[in-house]
């Protein structure tokens, strides 16, 4: 068939001549002509370079390419070339002249194509301007991540550089002014959709802003319409004294996808039964959970559902034995059915989904075949012992690097008829996988027993046939016959990954070097290129290096580039031994690997530049776009921090000012939301310098000390891990957000917020399950430096580094198949996630044992998927100063319950998605148990207490918690009636209640209404002793009339102190409740006013 490989017969004769026959290919695809960078016009000195090495269906080997060219007014002229590039020195053509080119590629089945397209040849420099990037966007590559790059590159030939009768500027950099536009037509003309005019106003819109510059960022699902070819017009318009005015365009389909279905189960097949067992045989099928429209995500809406009976051997409907006809799960009754005769008995069950909004779309079909044969002798099987097995697959067609489930299901299962104990085995019956194999991959659930096929379960290009046999244990009547134990069989086909041409993957100039000077290596730039071929187009690629004498994830750089382009310039490359690889991608997400060996060794590694004057900046002068500028300025930036990685030379300074310089730039080049991708390489290069500076205890002293350069790391890394500003800005709280059902099937994540759908918002570093080695990298290095700052300098990245984290397991989760586990452990970070229903869970996480009940994950949904997701997040944070970072443990309770301690440095996270538990207060309590050898104090007492972090009042408290410690595993033991994140104190104290002047006022219950008592009194005698002095003040004799009335102001400010003395004692009391740490000045204010009548009493007597 189309793209197969070839077949050999060899014929031996008597002269032992060896024949090769090759089967005629039936059905071949013709080759899709894609010639990439073509531009509408060049320069006066520019050569006509033309590729077309990205053409696909060529059937996984080399193609005729060949070429016409020729005057437009001289079609009789022409001069064919072959090759996949075309490539004409400038000196060839003709000045002022427009060239038609046709393009006729045959691949090996002798099927061609063409394209035809016209150049002009100006007589003046003009920059040579072309547009990058996918011509046709397939929803089902996940490679893409939803969005649609182009991107610009815009350039003066060097030979145009001169100023002189070429008209060209005679000096980078060139300006000019950019502007993009879009038109969009219908792919099919028949197609009866309407363009969406007011949504293409707002892609217009979206490309005309200045944010776009020389790249665009597409939100498919946001801007682009299914079933329209749009094309998009870069215009590049050069600014005085030099003029040009060059026009780039680029094509792109977005077809639609066929509606992907499928049934559960998809066939019963019933052998030699009693007709009586059928008498109430009744069964479900499920049509809704594995169908999926991968055009439009947001829900099933617009589907609808139609279902029909067909009796195969009357060729009549039997409509009458389906419940329903037009939703999504169906009943199949039997009961009802005159099983007369011993006879065989077909039914054809047909369900076809449909577009209800675009009826003009193919519908999708699946079946199920009822096969029921019926005896009525004693051979035959009576209702007693009827077990009816089936089996399903969610993908009946994977790649070798996806995993997939296989359903198995009794669908009679009656407790009254099956009493024993279910035996459940599963079988490869074309012996690709033994016993051994299939045991290991065998999952039970509560109702039946499924198959969980892991990554690299199965080889590709190959096919396998699963079968599962059911029975009770002691009962051997069944014979493991199909209707008595034993499934139909299934058959799950590995699709071929893409095939690398031959000696297409290339890397120039050579990458073998000895004896190059740092800047020399450091400004040589090169081109890697890469063809390649699948029958699932389009393919994407993407380009790395992997660093050797390294044992850890982050010897990965990835050159910073367009995922779409078969190749890429301006790459720069480290230093040492390594390889460089090219991943190529189909539109399935199959992937092949293809690599180079390459060895740069440097003269010495005892030097060290200004990086940013001698090497940096002149390579970004040169550039003109700024797509590229980022790229070199990433590239370059992590190439220099992997040889200070091994520098030698010990000057701290320079070391020092290379890390500033290449913050300073990195400040410059942060990636935003229309540039995500570039999150991958930012991520590397802030966790190679985070890696350097804690290498040394000098800079990181200078580094995470210093509020500007702390304040700069912490820059990059929140735009790293939040390009968009979503978690910082948009989540108010990450456990609310939410998994779609969809995603186990689509293979595609989708965490969605208020029921919106963001996940092509967050970083592609979270995103991008492929890329979470940098994420994990990016958080241990973070925790490093935790050891050396402050809480309030680090709070905030704290909780973007915590919330990418618990994120990166949601988008894991969304894609594990249910009873699936996920364990990852990284230095000082620990990671377990796994979908489960109604069943226990007792997991390790780091040094932390954790046990969940059953009923915290009980599930009462009847779907094939539905499950509870658990997410357990582990972390180690060490701290130098740990009384001031987390310092508050709070208990319920006011005053001296409020209390300061040593927060340990294991900390775990735990999170339920998926049911209705109430997380603020489970059906029961959750365990766990810290060990006291991993804690920062090696031994333990009964004074640890267990804490969880109150996260919106920033504090740690203890209600809900109890503790007990363990003398002979040295452990503390927790139980939790809440989820949250769990960890332990010890060394309580308070600064405020172990003062004996605080603890006077806390404890002063009586004292206070002794002291308003004896306030009240003193008030009594106060005023009869004005009312005594009454004539003494009115006496004719000053002396004694002054003395009268300075006697009854001083008891009256003695009263107003007391009353004073009062109010502030109230208020102390309410600082300490408050904990605003302003008590001692109160209480040194309230001794004031509370001596002060005390020493009026002594001045009147």
């Amino acid at each position: 068939s189309a793209n197969d490989d070839i077949r050999y017969f060899f014929f031996l004769y008597p002269h032992t001549v060896l024949i090769p026959s090759i089967d005629a290919a039936f059905d071949s695809l013709a080759p899709h002509i894609i010639v990439s960078a073509l531009p509408t016009q060049i320069g006066v000195c520019d050569d006509l370079f033309l590729s077309a090495v990205d053409t696909t269906n060529l059937g996984g080997r080399n193609a005729n390419f060949s070429w016409i060219v020729s005057v437009a007014d001289n079609s009789t002229d022409s001069v064919a070339y072959q090759g996949a590039s075309l490539w004409i020195d400038e000196s060839e053509l003709q000045k002022g002249t427009t060239y038609n080119i046709r393009i006729v590629v045959t691949n090996w089945y002798g099927v061609s194509s063409a394209q035809s397209f016209a150049i002009s040849v100006e007589s003046e420099a003009v920059p040579v301007v072309y547009l990058q990037g996918v011509h046709e966007y397939a929803t089902s590559n996940l490679n893409l991540d939803g969005v649609l790059d182009i991107g610009a590159s815009i350039a003066f030939n060097d030979a145009c550089l001169s100023g002189d009768d070429t008209g060209g500027p005679t000096s980078p950099p060139f300006l000019y002014d950019l502007s993009w536009s879009v038109e969009a037509q219908k792919v099919d003309a028949s197609d009866t959709a309407v363009v969406d005019v007011e949504l293409l106003s707002e892609l217009r819109d979206f490309i005309a802003s200045d944010e776009c510059g020389d790249s665009l960022a597409i939100d498919v699902e946001q801007f682009l319409q299914h079933g329209l070819e749009y094309t998009f017009t870069l215009s590049v318009v050069c600014r005085s004294p030099f003029v040009c005015d060059v026009d780039a365009f680029h094509t792109v389909r977005y077809p639609y996808e066929d509606i992907m279905c499928d049934v559960t189960p998809n066939a019963i097949v019933l052998d030699s039964v009693d007709i009586t067992a059928l008498d109430s045989f009744q069964f479900g099928v499920d049509g809704g959970s594995l169908t999926y429209d991968a055009n439009f995500r947001a829900g099933k809406e617009h589907l609808q559902w139609s279902w029909t009976c067909t009796d195969e051997l009357t060729n009549e409907s039997c409509s009458d034995i389906l419940t329903s006809l037009n939703t999504p799960t169906i009943g199949v009754d039997l009961s009802g059915t005159a099983f007369e005769y011993a006879w065989d008995y077909v039914y054809a069950i047909e369900m076809s989904v449909s577009d209800l909004m675009r009826p003009y779309r193919r519908p999708c079909v699946a079946s199920v075949l009822v096969d029921i044969s019926t005896q009525q002798n004693e051979t035959a099987i009576d209702e007693t012992k009827l077990l009816v097995v089936s089996a399903s697959a969610v993908a009946y067609e994977i790649n070798a690097n996806e995993k997939t489930r296989v359903l198995g299901s009794i669908l009679n299962y009656a407790p009254s008829q099956l009493v024993g104990v279910m035996h459940y085995e599963w079988l490869e019956v074309s012996g690709k996988l033994d016993a051994e194999h299939m045991q290991r991959y065998r999952q039970s659930t509560e109702d039946g027993a499924n198959l969980v096929l892991p990554q690299g379960a199965l080889q590709c290009g190959e096919e396998y046939t699963f079968q599962l046999v059911v029975s009770e244990y002691g009962d051997e009547s069944r014979e493991e016959r199909i209707g008595y134990g034993t499934s139909n069989a299934v058959t799950i086909r590995v699709r071929s990954a893409p095939t690398i041409l031959p000696g297409s993957f290339l890397v120039e100039p050579s990458c073998v070097i000895n004896g190059v000077s740092l800047t020399e290596h450091l400004s040589t730039s090169y081109a890697l290129s890469l063809s390649a071929d699948s029958e699932y187009t389009p393919l994407v690629y993407e380009f790395g290096a992997q660093l050797q004498d390294h044992d850890d994830d982050d010897a990965t750089l990835y050159f910073a580039s367009s995922l779409s382009h078969t190749s890429t310039v301006n790459v720069y490359l480290p230093v040492g031994n390594f390889t460089v690889f090219g991943h190529t991608m189909d539109s399935k997400s199959a992937f092949t690997q293809s690599s180079i060996d390459c060895s740069v060794q440097l003269q010495s590694y005892d030097e060290c530049i200004d990086f940013s004057a001698s090497v940096l900046q002149p390579m970004l002068s040169k550039l003109s776009t700024t797509t590229q500028k980022y790229a070199v300025a990433y590239q370059l930036s992590a190439n220099y921090l992997t040889y200070l990685a091994q520098y030698s030379g010990g000057d701290a300074q320079c070391v020092s000012n290379s890390i500033d310089d290449i913050l300073a730039v990195l400040l410059e080049y942060q990636p935003t939301c229309t540039l995500p991708s570039y999150s991958v390489a930012l991520s590397q290069i802030v966790t190679l310098i985070m890696r350097i500076i804690s290498s040394d205890a000098t800079l990181a002293d200078a580094y995470y000390t210093d509020p500007v350069r702390f304040g700069s790391l912490q820059q990059l890394i929140v735009s790293a891990l939040d390009p968009c500003g979503y978690i910082v800005d948009v989540i108010d709280d990450v456990e609310s957000l939410q998994l779609s059902p969809d995603s186990i099937i689509t293979k595609v994540p989708q965490i969605l917020y208020q029921e919106q759908d963001i996940t092509r918002k967050l970083s592609v570093v979270v995103s991008k399950v492929r890329y979470h080695h940098l994420l994990y990298s990016i958080a241990t290095s973070v925790i490093d430096a935790f050891e050396h700052v402050s809480h309030n300098q680090f709070v905030a990245l704290h909780n973007v580094v915590s919330a990418s984290l618990y994120i990166s397991q949601l988008i894991h989760v969304s894609l594990s198949i249910p009873g699936e586990q996920s364990f990852s452990e990284f230095e000082r970070i620990s990671i377990y996630s796994v979908r489960i229903k109604n069943e226990d869970i007792n997991v390790s996480v780091g040094d932390i044992a954790v046990f969940i009940p059953s009923d915290v994950t009980e599930n009462d949904g009847t779907n094939v998927f539905d499950s509870v997701d658990v997410l357990i997040v582990g972390l180690d944070i060490s701290q130098s100063n740990s009384n001031e970072v987390f310092t508050n443990a709070e208990q319920p309770a006011l005053n001296c319950d409020v209390v300061q301690g040593t927060l340990s440095e294991s900390t775990v996270s735990i999170t339920v998605l998926g049911n209705h538990t109430n997380t603020s207060h489970l059906s029961s309590n959750i365990d766990f148990t810290f060990s006291c050898d991993a804690l920062s104090e090696s031994e333990c007492d009964d004074t640890f207490q267990c804490v969880w972090y109150n996260q919106l009042e920033d504090v740690w408290q203890t209600d809900g918690c109890a503790a007990s410690y363990d003398a002979a595993t040295n452990s503390i033991a927790c139980s939790c009636e809440h989820l949250t994140t769990f960890s332990t104190i010890h060394n309580l104290y308070s600064s405020r209640c172990d003062s004996p002047y605080v603890q006077e006022w806390l404890d002063s219950t009586v004292y206070d209404c002794a002291l308003w008592t004896a306030f009240a009194v003193f008030a009594a005698v106060t005023l009869f002793c004005v009312w005594m002095l009454r004539p003494i003040c009115l006496y004719k004799h000053a002396e004694w009339r002054h003395k009268g009335v300075l006697s009854v102001l001083l008891l009256a400010l003695a009263a107003l102190s007391s009353a004073i003395a009062l109010a502030i004692q109230y208020a102390i009391k309410l600082s300490i409740a408050a904990e605003r740490n302003n008590e001692m000045t109160l209480i040194g204010v309230y001794t004031f006013f509370r001596m002060l009548p005390l020493v009026i009493y002594f001045m009147l007597l």
